[in-house]
């Protein structure tokens, strides 16, 4: 029997150039050996395909791991964030109980100032410009005669506006002179 194919599928099975002029039994032989190689080839490459079956389903189990250990990190932050809106909540709640309290106080306190200033008249040391309802007073006393220029004398300082020093450098002029000047508010 002759029997001629390329290469191809014959009953389902792949072949491979069989050429053969010989008997039933080599043309079997060369068939079966053919299926054998083909077999040998598909197992191969269930193989291959296992492997990465197995490699798929690892990397799926981790990104399962992953994204379980996001979530549980998601939680935990959101859990944060309540916490400190808590915190955020009870501390703005306390400001806005001591603003109240602390402008209560001052309210009170302006009322028992006013109260004070409407009786009597006063003065008292000027710092800068007087407040409404006061009048600024500057006298002053100049080259004042000293025994000394030294700090048992004229110890020289300010407080507010007024001042009380040497008249110009202390000990350049004799005898030794001091000044003083003051400003006030009165009413």
């Amino acid at each position: 029997a002759v029997v001629s194919t390329q290469s191809g599928h014959y009953a389902g099975i792949e072949v491979h150039d069989v050429n053969s002029t010989g008997s039933g039994v080599d043309i079997i032989k060369q068939l079966s050996e053919s299926i054998e190689a083909n077999f040998s080839s598909l197992k191969a490459k269930v193989k291959t395909m296992e492997e990465k079956l197995a490699a798929t389903e690892q990397e799926l189990a981790e990104t399962k791991e992953a994204l379980a250990n996001a979530k549980s990190d998601v939680n935990s932050i959101q859990e944060e964030v309540s916490q400190t809106k808590t915190v955020a909540d009870t501390v703005k709640k306390d400001l806005t109980k001591a603003r109240g309290e602390l402008e209560g106080k001052i309210s009170a306190n302006t009322g028992s100032i006013n109260k004070y200033s409407l009786k009597g008249k006063y003065c008292f040391l000027a710092n800068g410009a007087c407040p409404a309802g006061f009048s600024r007073i500057e006298t002053q006393m100049l080259a004042i005669r000293t025994y000394s220029a030294d700090s048992v004398y004229i110890k020289a300082g300010a407080f507010g506006s007024s001042r009380i020093g040497c008249h110009g450098p202390c000990g350049k002029y004799s005898p030794h002179n001091g000044d003083i000047i003051l400003a006030v508010c009165c009413n």
